[in-house]
C-alpha cells in the first residue's frame, strides 16, 4: 500500500497475534550449523551454506513431498528479510537491492555491521559500477573490472559485459531502451512450454534470445534497482559504491 499510494485498497480481514509465544524450534540448529561453517574455509563450508539456504525453500515448497511446508514460516522469513533491507536502505543511498544485499553510494553506519548470525558485513567497495538491471552489473576498481553478475545470461568477458550495459544505459535510451544481449540454451519447463504454446518443447533444450532491458525503478521484483527519491536516468554510478550483505 505504501508503495502504490494512488491505488484503491479495501481491507476485508486482518489477524493479529495478541497472546501466546512464537516458537523458533530451528534456531539452535541454525546457529549451530552457522558457527560450524564460520570455522571452515569457504570451500569446506559451502555444503553447510547450501543446507542453511535450503531451509527457506523447504518451508515454501509447493511440489513433491511437502513435509516441512509452512506458509507462516516462509512468509515470516521473507517479511523479516525485507524489513531488514528496508531499514538499512533508509541509512544509505541505494542503487540496487538484491535478495539479501544492498549496493549503495555510501556504507552502512558502523552499528549495523556485526560479525554474527543475521548481521551485516561490508563485502566490497568499488570505484564505479554499471547496472543494467537487477543481477546484471559490472564493477570496477583501479581501472579494472573486478566483479560481474550475469543473472539469466551466459558468462561473458567482463569488458564485453560492461560495453553491453553501457549500450543499454546510454543517453537517449531512457526506460524504453533494450538490447538483444545473447542467445541462451535453456531447459524448457512445463510452464515455459505452455507460455510458448508449444507443449512438444517440454523437457527439451532450446535456444532463446535474451533481451537486456534498461532498469525498472518501480517494479515488484525481489531484486530491483531502487532510488530513494523517484526516477534517476539510467547511467553508471561512480564513486565508492559499497555492497553490505547479510550473512
Amino acid at each position: 500500500m505504501a508503495r502504490f499510494p494512488r491505488g484503491k485498497w479495501s481491507v476485508t480481514a486482518a489477524y493479529n497475534i495478541t497472546s501466546g509465544e512464537i516458537r523458533t524450534p530451528m534456531r539452535p540448529y541454525v546457529r549451530s550449523l552457522y558457527d560450524k561453517r564460520r570455522k571452515l574455509s569457504r570451500e569446506q563450508g559451502w555444503p553447510l551454506k547450501v543446507v542453511l539456504n535450503s531451509l527457506y525453500g523447504k518451508t515454501a515448497q509447493t511440489v513433491g513431498r511437502r513435509r516441512f511446508t509452512s506458509a507462516m514460516w516462509a512468509g515470516r522469513i521473507t517479511a523479516h528479510t525485507r524489513a531488514r533491507l528496508s531499514e538499512a536502505m533508509e541509512e544509505v543511498t541505494p542503487v540496487m537491492v538484491m535478495t539479501d544485499s544492498i549496493f549503495s553510494l555510501d556504507p552502512l553506519p558502523d552499528d549495523y555491521l556485526r560479525d554474527e548470525l543475521g548481521g551485516w558485513e561490508l563485502a566490497d567497495v568499488f570505484d564505479r559500477i554499471w547496472i543494467a538491471q537487477p543481477g546484471i552489473m559490472a564493477a570496477e576498481r583501479a581501472g579494472e573490472i573486478v566483479s560481474t553478475t550475469t543473472r539469466g545470461f551466459p558468462k561473458m568477458d567482463p569488458a564485453a559485459l560492461r560495453d553491453l550495459i553501457q549500450a543499454v544505459t546510454s543517453p537517449g535510451k531512457g526506460l524504453q531502451g533494450m538490447y538483444a544481449g545473447a542467445s541462451v540454451k535453456q531447459f524448457v519447463t512445463l510452464g515455459m512450454s505452455l507460455a510458448r504454446g508449444d507443449l512438444a518443447s517440454w523437457r527439451t533444450w532450446s535456444v532463446f534470445d535474451k533481451e537486456l532491458h534498461s532498469p525498472r525503478y518501480f517494479g515488484t521484483s525481489k531484486r530491483e534497482v531502487a532510488t530513494p527519491s523517484g526516477y534517476m536516468p539510467p547511467r553508471p554510478w561512480p564513486g565508492g559504491c559499497s555492497n553490505p550483505t547479510t550473512r
